[in-house]
């Protein structure tokens, strides 16, 4: 039976047992038990969020699918779809590896047998439901494309075919074999469970860290550009698309969900960085159904400017917000020329919380009660702190 919402949640991760209320009803995020769906799958989701909400799927920095818009009374008939579709969702704490895991050029090695294994021992743990909300644990196997954009407490990293970094919040150890990395990364976890805290909270001398072997800190890792058609590692071809601001209507999903299984597609894949990729394609049925996804108002390529501004929910959605971030992420991008006039990402806050705020933004607009707030990086010239002002003003 679906619980009661409750407001007070905050700072939890709402879920298909617990919703969160937000300003357009309730608000409902999916982690993927696989990280990837059929078509047929995908067509029973959008269908379910039209039915049961108000058709506003959108997918997180993360790459969990959030439904927008439902009500109380339809979250039973929510829940029995997902089931009916045979989605399965992720046991907490999510144990992230890339949704093309064993596909990815480059790769240095595979996480799988680690996740696995990690997942078993988690949840066969007697603290493993005391950990704090949010606790995550990111397995990265590297290559052309990798997760060093998500945060986690707990992130290991391949160094080669044999050998794993940890690290934990400003602290890194290693080089272990699997079976170490596994070990040290549930001694972590069990003492995050026992002082119900997270990992950037533990000082050097944690009790956690004993006995681990240091490393010095890891050199910056870059997670790679997957919007539009790439080679996999195994010959498929991938078409990678991104949804504007992180959302779309389930009509143009649903749509672009249908012309996907037409071009022979055998997976749709919600991923980190709000994208959706699709696997099972020749370069010629990628090329077709490209055309298709920016019918469907999804983005198809790299320089695509509505990639410079990243947003949350903003009015009329959430009910913590200030601005209708969207609207004002539209005004300035469809002024701003070049299209990255600003160097790095500008990023649109309904308020305070900051939430979808991505790594070190070249400017921000944030929601408060006295009006919009613009906070610019040093040296950002007037002109263009200017033209993030008038975007804003015009929202009041």
């Amino acid at each position: 039976m679906t619980a009661a919402p409750n407001l007070a949640r905050r700072g939890a991760c709402p879920s298909l047992d617990q919703p969160m209320v937000t300003g357009d009803g309730l608000l409902v995020r999916l982690t993927l038990a696989t990280r990837a769906l059929s078509p047929a799958q995908w067509t029973a989701l959008t269908t379910a969020a039209a039915t049961h909400g108000n058709g506003r799927m959108e997918i997180s920095r993360r790459g969990n699918l959030q439904l927008r818009g439902l009500t109380a009374d339809r979250m039973a008939g929510l829940a029995t779809a997902i089931a009916a579709a045979k989605i399965a969702l992720a046991a907490a704490p999510p144990i992230e590896i890339h949704p093309l895991t064993g596909r990815i050029p480059g790769a240095v090695a595979d996480p799988r047998p680690l996740a696995a294994a990690l997942r078993a021992a988690v949840d066969a743990a007697t603290w493993g439901n005391a950990l704090p909300a949010k606790t995550s644990v990111v397995i990265d196997g590297g290559g052309a494309w990798t997760l060093a954009g998500l945060g986690a407490d707990c992130r290991l990293t391949a160094l080669d075919g044999a050998a794993w970094r940890l690290t934990c919040g400003a602290h890194d150890f290693g080089p272990f074999d699997a079976a170490r990395a596994a070990a040290a990364t549930l001694k972590v976890l069990a003492t995050l469970a026992a002082g119900r805290c997270r990992a950037r909270d533990l000082p050097a001398s944690a009790a956690a860290f004993a006995d681990l072997p240091r490393l010095a800190p890891a050199p910056a890792q870059t997670t790679g550009d997957l919007i539009g058609v790439h080679r996999l590692a195994d010959g498929d071809t991938l078409l990678a698309t991104q949804l504007p601001f992180g959302g779309a209507m389930a009509a143009n999903l649903a749509r672009f969900g249908r012309a996907a299984a037409k071009a022979g597609a055998n997976a749709l894949h919600p991923a980190p960085g709000k994208t959706l990729l699709v696997t099972g394609l020749t370069p010629a049925s990628a090329s077709r159904l490209r055309t298709t996804a920016e019918a469907c108002d999804l983005i198809t390529a790299a320089d695509d400017r509505r990639r410079w501004v990243v947003t949350c929910a903003g009015q009329p959605a959430c009910g913590q917000a200030h601005l209708d971030t969207v609207e004002i992420a539209r005004r300035l991008i469809a002024n701003l020329d070049p299209a990255d006039a600003f160097g790095g990402t500008v990023h649109i806050s309904g308020c305070a919380k900051g939430c979808a705020r991505p790594p070190a933004p070249a400017a921000e607009i944030i929601g408060t009660t006295a009006g919009p707030q613009i906070i610019a990086a040093a040296g950002l010239a007037p002109d263009l702190r200017a033209h993030l002002t008038v975007a804003a003003e015009e929202d009041r």
